[in-house]
Parts: structure tokens; sequence; C-alpha cells
């Protein structure tokens, strides 16, 4: 019997072909037929982040048409997204519908503008896109705006009183102004009563130069008076907060 040490640790094991592992990362698991409504909110998604990525062209004026230039990488995506879109459609048990009628007939036009316009026009001529105002970028500019006003509320809300020293109290104060803002009318009152509580504690804040700085009791309340009613309106997304949501909130519920 030969000596341990002069058995390999591990063998050579040639390549068989039948190990051969082929990527299926753009494959689907359920492969089943689905109803129209699972097959919408599919191809819907999809939409939406292809919406997002057609924001920004590069026109050249050619007469009366506009060509719009996109790169390379983009358009190996958004062929890859519009074939993800067809797997989808493909599971539909009606076969007829191509598309471009699906994307019309559940209103997608009026939601995803700059999709559909670059599906139709496929040789590059789009006209009138930069008029386009697509309802999607709207939607997710409102949840950043609400999540952004909720956050820093919650943050001003926390360090009321888990932070003795409130020395940096009115910047954060300036930033929950500044997200209050991007609501303009709605939140009127509210923008008001920050920029007088700002400058209430500007001046307390000036006289404690030799001290930790730190909020009274009077200031401390009305701040987290406000930041209270902040996180309530943007976290329960108050109807005087939603306009921008609506289309697309009414346009997934319409088939439930």
């Amino acid at each position: 019997m030969s000596d341990w040490k002069d058995i390999p640790l591990c063998k050579i094991n040639f390549y068989d072909p039948s190990y051969k592992v082929e990527s299926c990362l753009h494959s689907y698991l359920r492969q089943n037929v689905y109803s129209e409504r699972e097959v919408m909110l599919e191809i819907c998604s999809l939409c939406s982040q292809l919406e997002l990525m057609l924001t920004t062209f590069f026109f050249d004026q050619i007469g009366s048409h506009e060509k719009v230039c996109f790169g390379t990488t983009f358009d190996i995506q958004a062929k890859m997204k519009f074939q993800a879109m067809k797997t989808h459609l493909a599971l539909l048990k009606d076969k007829s519908s191509t598309l471009e009628s699906f994307l019309k007939r559940k209103g997608m036009y009026n939601i995803f503008p700059n999709v559909c316009a670059y599906l139709s026009h496929a040789n590059g001529y789009i006209i009138n896109i930069k008029d386009q105002k697509s309802v999607v970028k709207k939607y997710f500019e409102q949840l950043t705006y609400l999540n952004q006003l909720y956050a820093i509320s919650e943050q001003i809300n926390e360090d009321l009183y888990q932070q003795f020293n409130h020395k940096y109290i009115a910047h954060q104060t300036v930033l929950l102004h500044n997200a209050v803002s991007f609501f303009g009318t709605p939140l009127e009152d509210y923008k008001d009563e920050i920029e007088s509580i700002f400058l209430d504690i500007k001046a307390q804040l000036k006289l404690q130069t030799n001290e930790i700085p730190h909020l009274e009791h009077n200031e401390r309340n009305r701040l987290d008076e406000v930041t209270r009613v902040l996180m309530k309106l943007s976290s329960e997304i108050h109807p005087m907060l939603s306009s921008p949501l609506t289309p697309i909130v009414n346009f997934i519920a319409k088939d439930r």
C-alpha cells in the first residue's frame, strides 16, 4: 500500500460537454398561462423602467422631424426589455395581440408616451417627443419627495429628544423647509410655521455661545408638533399630496 502522502488531494476531472451551464438570466420562472391583468402588470413594470431610461435624448434636426440618437448600450437594453414584454404577452391565451396593440388597448400610450413612441418609430424618427410629459416620472418624483419629507421629519423628531446637543438643529430645520417647499401651496401653512420656528431657534442658539446648544421647551414642542404632522401626511399620502400619483394608481386599479 502506497504512503498516503503520495495520494493526490484531488483528481483531475476532464471536462464533459454535459456539464455545460446555460445562462438563463432573462428567463422567467413561471411559464404557465397568465391572466391578462398579470401580463399587464409585468409589462407595466418593464415599461416604467424603460420610460425612465428614455428621459434623455440627443436630437438632430432633420427637416420637420427630429432624429433621436441612442447609444448602442441603450438600444441593447431597450431590445431586451421589449423582448421580455413579448415573452409575457405570449403567455396569454389570446395569441392575436401584438405588443403595440396590447399597449394601446390597455391605455399605456398615455402612461408611457416615450416607450410607445420608441416602439412605434423603430426607424429612429420621433415627432414632438420632447413635449411628452411622462406621468411615470412625476409619480416617482412625488414618491421621492414624500420619502424625503418623512425621513427629515423623523430625524428631527428623534434628535429633539435623543440628542442633548442641538447644535445642528437649525440646519436640519432648513432642510425640512426645503423638503416642504417642493409641495408648494398644499403645505404653505407648514412652510410658514417652519420659517417662524427657524428664526426662534437661530436666535435662541446664538445666546448659548458658551454652553452646549440646547432648545428650550417651547421651540422643541413646536418643532415636535410640526414634524409629527408632516410624518403623518407623508406616510399616509394625504389626498392633497397625492395628485401626481393619481393617474398611475387609477391605471393599476382599473382592471381589478
